[in-house]
């Protein structure tokens, strides 16, 4: 008998590889799962009614069915013979041929879940303070071919599109979610305490893109999106769903959008295990990791709200988009879900600069490592398009849009007919050639290199190993910032072009960085604007200062640009009094030793003479609550990069933070706590650090960024007691990852006199630690220990490295004069 047990299942329908005969179309599925798992084999029955189109006169059919048992087969009610082939696949043999018409195909089958990385997977997860375990059952759906998959269901193969009806039997304790919304309520099943969801038709999908879940999870209402959880989970979402619920409306708002009859729902389910958002299907935008549909105000930072957006927002814009996006346009797709979920954040949080942080996190991101190209190629054309106009083209886009058919076509078609005048493209060349070019590109984005002819007044513009026509604006002295536009096309790798402007004065191409692309100067060009940013920095828009730091860091660890250009460039800063534009400063000063290494002195010295003024304009204030979370994010940083330069008042005031804190029992503001937490623990007291570990006790996963710095053995010691107790071994992996290699000499102690310690740790969670730490780390000091703990503890590691290949840009040789020569010219 069954009885309630927390039952969870995802059934992606699944295939690969097209074995099928090519005059056999699919017109619907109609699938029934049952599942009895309550005895923990994870085993499911189902039967499958298939409608289907025979073009031509067939006698065989050849189906997926890689992994399911096959009960038995009818073809319009005929019982058929069947075979299964030795790739597993499903062979129905014909008594005679049918001719050309429409039929019906059922199979019953039946299939099992395993606890391996397989189509169903059977997990387990900690339910409670108890200890007591739910499990659950997932597939693992992926759009690739292989001739190995396994499937779900008997099926024709992935490449058609066709409308599916799910039934699932689940307990009447449980709930039912899929692709569609319930049909009717639950319908008793013959089966004592157990009911039917069925769900209604879907539009025409690929069969992986159908699935369904059964779970003990409670969901919760906003507004229309709805979030299935976990006990535990759900209320914790709160947050996160009306945040959610707010993009939806927004997105409505935005585009007008006239729902004819009733507006639709969106699901997001919190699931217990890390999840994918790459080539997602149809049923997996559904789905979100918990830790990123729980934000706390309180506790957690800007990163976490970045995180909240990047992996749940994200796939609740994919759902919205999904409703009018053909889907054959992935990167379309893709590219609006992304952008649209920064730009409707930035209404929502209109203090926080969220196109700023579009910025920071996805194009400058992905100029470095190719990760979010759509949704940059988009935003260049929508900010050549200009936001009002961009409006226009979406509300028109939207009016009585046939459900998933919006194409690139359409797109470009709607924006060149409203504005040709504005575009000035190519002749010849249609406004889709261009974008296609870019949004269909696999490779790395563009460089832009401007060679100027000062005595001419021109400049050679040219494209490192690309052919894109390139779109690009630019601003001098007498043409700076108060527009956009107009914008030219580079058609060719490279042109000679006038760009005016006086031979003493700087020239900027790619104003406000819209373009996807980054830009290379000549040596003087590079020299102009360090000038003109070190006279008046707010001379030049402050996207482009942004932009600068980033390229020109990009260029100097790559080779293509003096080190000394970009020392000459980050002068500038002690003048820079925007504080986003620190978050590149930032990622330019911290490229190299920070902060696991100690830098040599002539670093520190420099460093902390850029950062001083900006560091001084923020460190005396009170931190308060009505601060955007952006400028503590990014002023906590600073201030956190001071203290390990070893700025006396930065680390007295982190360590008053920290003891007033400890004193009062309060909170200290979220993205101020790795700073104030790491730098208050140096010389804590015993009684200080207990006060850290139980505060944290019930969740190390954040307080690990910090808990390294404690500055004595006893402190490291205890501290790794405490994960211990955790019983999470990735915990304490990350621990040993974040320690600075003068923490790297005393764990070494630690773990070869104290045989106690290394009594109740797992060595070969030591093992996994060290070898990470073997592939990451920037210190050669580290790399000896490592070796050293690897004997010590006869570790034997097969898979050691020799260190990050990152290159430390401030050990070249130059940068050492480079840095006497400016600091002595001070002095003068």
């Amino acid at each position: 008998m069954l009885s309630p047990v927390l039952v969870l299942i995802s059934l992606f329908v699944i295939i690969r590889g097209s074995s099928f005969a090519s005059d056999v179309v699919p017109k619907e599925y109609s699938v029934q799962f049952d599942t009895d798992i309550l005895d923990g084999d994870g085993k499911y029955n189902g039967t499958v009614s298939i409608d289907f189109d025979a073009l031509e006169s067939v006698d065989q059919l050849d189906l997926q069915a890689r992994n399911l048992g096959i009960g038995e087969v009818y073809l319009s009610n005929d019982k058929a013979d069947f075979s299964t082939q030795r790739n597993g696949n499903l062979l129905i043999k014909l008594k005679d041929q049918i001719p050309k018409g429409s039929y019906q195909l059922k199979i019953t089958f039946n299939g099992t879940a395993s606890d391996h990385d397989d189509v169903m997977f059977r997990g387990a997860y900690k339910k409670g303070v108890d200890d007591s375990f739910g499990f659950y059952l997932m597939s693992k759906p992926t759009k690739f071919d292989s001739n190995e998959a396994p499937c779900a269901c008997p099926h024709f193969g992935k490449d058609f599109r066709t409308t599916f009806r799910i039934s699932v039997t689940h307990s009447e304790g449980l709930k039912a979610w899929s692709n569609m919304p319930l049909e009717n309520a639950p319908k008793p099943h013959d089966h004592d305490n157990y009911v039917i969801s069925s769900f209604q038709q879907t539009p025409k999908m690929h069969v992986y893109d159908v699935g369904f879940f059964v779970a003990d999870f409670d969901s919760l209402k906003i507004g229309n999106l709805t979030v299935v959880a976990r006990e535990g989970i759900r209320r914790s979402s709160e947050y996160v769903a009306s945040l959610g619920n707010n993009l939806v409306r927004i997105m409505d708002e935005y585009t007008a959008l006239d729902y004819d009859g009733s507006i639709p729902d969106y699901v997001q389910i919190a699931l217990p295990r890390e999840l994918g958002i790459r080539n997602l299907t149809e049923f997996e935008r559904m789905f979100v990791e918990e830790q990123y549909m729980i934000y706390d105000k309180e506790k957690d930072d800007l990163d976490k709200l970045s995180k909240v957006l990047q992996y749940s927002s994200y796939k609740l814009m994919l759902q919205w988009l999904g409703n009018f996006i053909a889907p054959e346009e992935e990167r379309l797709h893709q590219a609006f879900s992304n952008i649209y979920t920064y730009f409707n954040a930035e209404k929502v949080y209109p203090e926080e600069f969220m196109m700023l942080l579009y910025q920071m996190y996805v194009l400058q991101g992905s100029l470095w490592n190719n990760h979010e190209m759509p949704s940059s190629v988009l935003n260049m054309f929508w900010l050549i398009a200009f936001d009002d106009k961009w409006r226009i083209v979406m509300r028109n886009l939207m009016k009585n849009r046939t459900p998933r058919t919006l194409t690139t076509a359409q797109l470009c078609s709607e924006i060149q007919m409203l504005w040709p005048e504005d575009y000035n493209l190519p002749e010849g060349t249609a406004l889709e050639t261009i974008f296609n070019q870019w949004m269909n590109s696999d490779k790395a984005p563009p460089i832009l290199n401007v060679q100027r002819l000062y005595s001419e007044g021109k400049a050679i513009l040219s494209q490192n190993g690309s052919e894109k026509i390139l779109p690009y604006n630019y601003a001098t002295e007498y043409s700076h910032f108060n527009q956009l536009g107009p914008f030219q096309w580079l058609t060719s790798r490279n042109k000679t072009v006038h760009l005016g402007g006086s031979d003493d004065h700087w020239l900027i191409v790619n104003k406000e960085e819209f373009g996807f692309y980054r830009v290379n100067y000549d040596e003087r060009n590079w020299q102009l604007i360090s000038q003109a940013l070190r006279t008046n920095a707010s001379g030049i828009h402050r996207m482009n200062r942004m932009q600068l730091l980033d390229d020109a860091l990009y260029f100097a660890k790559n080779d293509q640009l003096d080190v000394t250009i970009l020392l000459d460039l980050i002068t500038y800063l002690r003048g820079e009094t925007f504080y986003v534009a620190w978050y590149n400063a930032y990622n330019v000063l911290a490229s190299g030793y920070f902060y696991e290494i100690e830098p040599p002195n002539h670093i520190k010295t420099f460093f902390l003479h850029l950062i001083e003024p900006y560091y001084q304009s923020f460190a005396s204030r009170e931190i308060s609550s009505n601060t955007p979370q952006m400028e503590h994010y990014i002023q906590s940083r600073i201030a956190g990069l001071a203290c390990w330069l070893g700025k006396e008042d930065c680390l007295r005031q982190a360590r008053s933070r920290f003891q007033q804190a400890v004193a009062q029992n309060s909170s200290i503001e979220p993205n101020w706590t790795r700073t104030i937490y790491c730098y208050g623990l140096q010389n804590a007291s015993d009684e200080e650090l207990e006060w850290v570990l139980k505060k944290h006790a019930t969740d190390f996963s954040h307080s690990v960024e910090y808990l390294g710095c404690v500055g004595n053995k006893k402190h490291l010691r205890r501290v790794l007691e405490e994960l211990v107790k955790s019983k999470n071994s990735q915990i304490l992996i990350n621990f040993i990852r974040e320690l600075h290699e003068t923490r790297w000499e005393i764990l070494l102690s630690l773990l070869t006199t104290d045989e106690e310690l290394i009594g109740i740790l797992d060595l070969s969670t030591i093992k996994t630690a060290l070898q990470h730490v073997s592939r990451d780390t920037r210190s050669r000091k580290t790399l000896v220990l490592i070796d050293d703990l690897e004997k010590a503890l006869m570790l034997e590691m097969e898979n050691k490295g020799s260190g990050s290949t990152d290159k430390n840009i401030w050990e070249h040789s130059k940068v050492a004069e480079f840095i006497e020569h400016y600091m002595n010219g001070l002095e003068d």
